[in-house]
């Protein structure tokens, strides 16, 4: 009986020295699971922060966007809008030797364009259209 018993003691002596090296392992196993939940934390931080840049830049350009759509398509609205008033066109310069009927025909001109929006590489295109007979030479 002194043998079984004696096998059982040294039975359990080596699963005590198992036990204590599992224990050893996991307590290495513990740690290095710790670490890498710490590296991935901080990786986690570092990538929320550029998460966080990278939305502040989005809204910024989108209100630059948004200035600029305005910028450009709002005058196109205006434009639209004011060209829907009928603007009456000016009559044409025959070429008189009147410095007044001249005057008035320069002056009938840039109300025009003004009114039409017209830019100013065409306003000598358009102007010409409205010269007639000696005016024309």
């Amino acid at each position: 009986m002194d043998t079984k018993f004696e096998n059982f003691r040294s039975e359990m002596g080596l699963y005590r020295a198992d036990i204590k090296e599992q224990s050893a392992e996991n307590l290495s196993f513990h740690e290095a699971v710790s670490l890498e939940i710490d590296s991935l934390m901080k990786d986690n931080l570092d990538l929320q922060t550029e998460i966080n840049k990278v939305l502040k830049e989005k809204e910024i350009l989108y209100a630059e966007l948004s200035i600029l759509h305005l910028a450009i398509f709002g005058s196109r609205t205006n434009r639209e809008e004011s060209s829907k008033v009928k603007i009456p066109e000016p009559k044409a310069f025959r070429g008189t030797r009147s410095a007044k009927k001249l005057e008035n025909f320069l002056w009938d001109m840039e109300q025009y364009f003004i009114a039409a929006h017209v830019r100013d590489e065409d306003k000598v295109s358009i102007t010409t259209m409205y010269l007639a007979d000696d005016a024309k030479l």
